[in-house]
C-alpha cells in the first residue's frame, strides 16, 4: 500500500492543469476497476502502485513520460521501503 505521503504527491501530479486524459479522474477510474478485476493478492498492490505511477510524469512536449515515471516510482518506492 502507498503511503498517504506518496498518495497526496500523485494526486497533486494528476491535478496539474496541463492534463487532459491522464488525471486523477482517470485513476480513480482504474482502481475501481482494480477492485471488480481478479488480481492474485500477492499482485494487488503491484498493480495498484503501476496504476499510480503509470503517467505521474507528463509533459506534452516529451515522449519519454513513461519511462521518466517508471524510474519516479523506481526511486520513491525504494526511498519508502
Amino acid at each position: 500500500m502507498l503511503s498517504q505521503t506518496l498518495i497526496d504527491e500523485l494526486r497533486r501530479r494528476y491535478a496539474e492543469p496541463h492534463r487532459h486524459y491522464h488525471t486523477q479522474q482517470h485513476i480513480d477510474a482504474l482502481l475501481a476497476e482494480l477492485h471488480i478485476t481478479p488480481v492474485p493478492v500477492h499482485k494487488h498492490e503491484v498493480v495498484e502502485a503501476a496504476i499510480w505511477y503509470h503517467d505521474a510524469i507528463y509533459d506534452t512536449r516529451k515522449h519519454d513520460n513513461e519511462a521518466r515515471s517508471a524510474e519516479l516510482a523506481a526511486t520513491q518506492l525504494r526511498d519508502a521501503g
